[in-house]
């Protein structure tokens, strides 16, 4: 018994070999499904809006401009309730949770966060073209011009949203600065969201100590 497990033991490879025998391997045969979790494809956002355009009997380019707008307004953060919603003419609204009850219809899933980071190229230049500012362009650039004096433009305002840091050039079609910026607010958001988490844990840790105390 001891001869077999001292075999085992000296046949067994250490963590830095184990990944390099797996990067040998093909992920996508091994795990198929990997990737398909993390996109979401052209083909299904054409079915989403295709979705939400027989759901409220409107056209579909209605569809994209309500979904856009929404995006606009910070639709894609999962702290934004779902009854926000944008005003189309004709008597005709749309909601968040139109778009969510759409994805999950099509995709299975109600990840919508996934479908402004695919569009968000497309989101960016309709903000531009029509002057509208992306979902944080208002604290970013208050912040902005309180450290430096200056505003962002209006390039920079239409694409100043989360899920535009996944555009790859981002630097080259808007500007460095904006990217500098973005992240700077992701970093924030995270830090503000992590202390809120520890507060959270010590009150309910002080609560069933107390608990615990009592009895």
């Amino acid at each position: 018994m001891n001869k077999i497990m001292m075999k085992n033991t000296q046949n067994e490879n250490t963590i830095s070999q184990l990944y390099e025998n797996a990067m040998k391997q093909n992920i996508d045969v091994i795990a198929p499904n990997f990737r398909r979790k993390t996109k979401i494809s052209e083909e299904q956002i054409k079915k989403i809006i295709k979705s939400i355009s027989l759901n409220l009997d409107i056209s579909e380019e209605k569809a994209v401009i309500g979904m856009t707008l929404l995006f606009l307004q910070g639709a894609a953060s999962a702290s934004t309730p779902t009854s926000i919603f944008v005003e189309l003419g004709d008597e005709k609204y749309m909601e968040k949770r139109n778009i969510i009850d759409a994805c999950a219809l099509v995709t299975g899933h109600r990840f919508i966060r996934r479908i402004a980071e695919t569009l968000a190229l497309q989101i960016g230049n309709f903000a531009y073209k029509n002057k509208l500012i992306g979902e944080l362009g208002y604290r970013v650039n208050n912040k902005f011009k309180a450290e430096t004096g200056e505003s962002l433009t209006e390039l920079e305002l239409a694409y100043c949203s989360s899920f535009s840091q996944t555009i790859p050039n981002l630097s080259e079609l808007v500007s460095d600065r904006l990217v500098k910026l973005l992240a700077e607010d992701y970093q924030k958001r995270f830090e503000n969201k992590r202390k809120s988490n520890n507060e959270n844990n010590k009150l309910n840790g002080n609560s069933s100590f107390k608990k615990k105390k009592n009895n």
